[in-house]
């Protein structure tokens, strides 16, 4: 896909700001300046919410009462589209597709887009959840019908939640029955997903020379899921809450350098960069050809690897945009925008 312009009114530190958008395109300006929102605003037209925030209510300006983003883009079949996005403090939204009202699902189906932010390195160091927030957001980028397993598989969360509440036992036993094919699904698809990455992460630290290994490690899949599920009912209804599915699953990211030591935090930084743009070529050779948004790209990565990194990005098609504080040591085949 490819973002031909962006309009924001009340986003951010934003009063209104249009811009228009190259192949690659680098955002800079001091600190405060407002890359990060210009990168969350572009993201939040194509998902419907922040890589930021969970309260969307953080991205209307001080002293608005709401926020307009709009955006012309080209699908992954070069169809064009006008998205635009409205809402308010008291949680009224106004979401057009083309002139037409729509749905945020609407929106997330055209578009194709991987974001990387400074807050991805805990996708490598951080809690498992992370980890399988990671997998997923990969699967569904590769096949959208998996979002509607996800919302099945929450209301399953939601509803068990209430008859634990209730002691409902019998309705505990209907319920895991049913919810067997999403978490064989997701659990599935999570393994598949992860063999995937790893064969391409593998190759693009050949690419770079990089001296890094690194394995995703998922638990076994029990072969009696509903046993085992229903194995934890009795203690569920004493606690309260749900103690066993793919929404618990431990995953962990095993990254060794060549001296088998554990790696530097810079290393992590790039890591976590590389796991996105595994992504970004999964679906590219899957003939789905994304936006890749990076909010500063490089920030606990050295001079000689930041280099390695732009190179990379010039030898892939898609579209880059990406921020970065600095704006003095330019590099070829980048359109800048100074903010």
């Amino acid at each position: 896909m490819r973002v031909n312009s962006l309009s924001i009114k009340n986003f951010r530190c934003f009063n209104e700001l249009s811009l228009t958008f190259s192949n690659r395109v680098m955002i800079t300006g001091k600190n405060g300046s407002g890359k990060s929102s210009v990168l969350e605003s572009l993201y939040f037209i194509m998902n419907g919410k922040s890589f930021r925030t969970t309260d969307l209510n953080d991205m209307i300006k001080d002293d608005e009462d709401y926020l307009f983003v709009e955006s012309n883009y080209k699908d992954d079949f070069d169809w064009e589209h006008n998205s635009s996005f409205g809402f308010d403090r008291d949680g009224r939204k106004k979401i057009l597709q083309n002139g037409e009202a729509a749905h945020r699902k609407d929106i997330m189906k055209a578009a194709s887009v991987v974001v990387h932010s400074p807050e991805d390195i805990k996708i490598v160091d951080g809690p498992p959840s992370k980890k399988r927030d990671f997998l997923d957001r990969a699967i569904f980028l590769t096949e959208k019908k998996f979002y509607s397993t996800v919302v099945n598989y929450k209301s399953y969360l939601k509803q068990k939640k209430i008859l634990l509440r209730n002691g409902n036992k019998n309705g505990l036993l209907y319920l895991n029955r049913a919810v067997i094919p999403y978490i064989e699904e997701i659990v599935k698809k999570r393994q598949i997903i992860a063999q995937n990455i790893e064969k391409i992460t593998k190759k693009i630290f050949e690419e770079m020379s990089l001296p890094l290994s690194l394995k995703i490690i998922l638990p076994d899949q029990d072969e009696n899921i509903e046993e085992k599920l229903n194995s934890k009912i009795d203690k569920e209804l004493l606690k309260g809450y749900s103690l066993y599915g793919p929404h618990l699953d431990i995953i962990k990211i095993i990254v060794l350098n060549r001296r088998g030591k554990s790696i530097s935090m810079g290393e992590k930084s790039l890591i976590s960069l590389i796991l996105k743009f595994a992504e970004v070529q999964l679906l590219n050779d899957l003939g789905i050809e994304s936006l890749f948004i990076g909010d500063d790209i490089i920030g606990f990565i050295d001079a000689t690897r930041s280099d390695m990194i732009f190179s990379y990005c010039t030898t892939m098609e898609n579209q880059f945009i990406v921020s970065h504080i600095d704006s003095e040591n330019k590099k070829s085949n980048w359109e800048y925008i100074t903010l």
